[in-house]
């Protein structure tokens, strides 16, 4: 009777660590998920930081190409202005220009005009 007691609470015993390491098998599995998922969240917090770093760059890089295009808006503007002096004063020649030709041609009609007088009193006086 007391050996089958023994062997009674032996298979008991038995029963209770096969549960025992079911349920520590299963732990062991959660465990190795849980792993699993943490090293899977540091990776994607990983790629968050470098995609955020990137995105600072890119921003920087963008501040730095609209510096570069308010620069080239001004030069394009001075360019502009300037441009247009140029032109007044180019037309400021050409009206001078147009004002001394007329001047010259007006002293050349004179002085053809006046070699025609003494050609002619040359020629009436011989």
């Amino acid at each position: 009777e007391a050996s089958a007691e023994m062997d009674a609470l032996a298979a008991a015993q038995k029963q209770q660590l096969s549960h025992q390491t079911a349920a520590l098998h299963r732990l062991g599995l959660k465990n190795q998920e849980q792993s699993a998922k943490t090293a899977a969240l540091a990776l994607v917090e990983d790629r968050v930081v470098t995609s955020t770093a990137n995105v600072r760059s890119l921003r920087e890089e963008l501040a730095a190409q609209q510096d570069k295009t308010v620069a080239v808006e001004a030069d394009v503007t001075r360019l502009a202005a300037e441009t247009e002096v140029s032109r007044k004063a180019a037309g400021d020649i050409q009206g001078e220009l147009d004002r001394e030709q007329a001047l010259l041609a007006s002293l050349l009609a004179s002085c053809e005009s006046a070699d025609s007088s003494v050609v002619s009193a040359e020629l009436d006086r011989k």
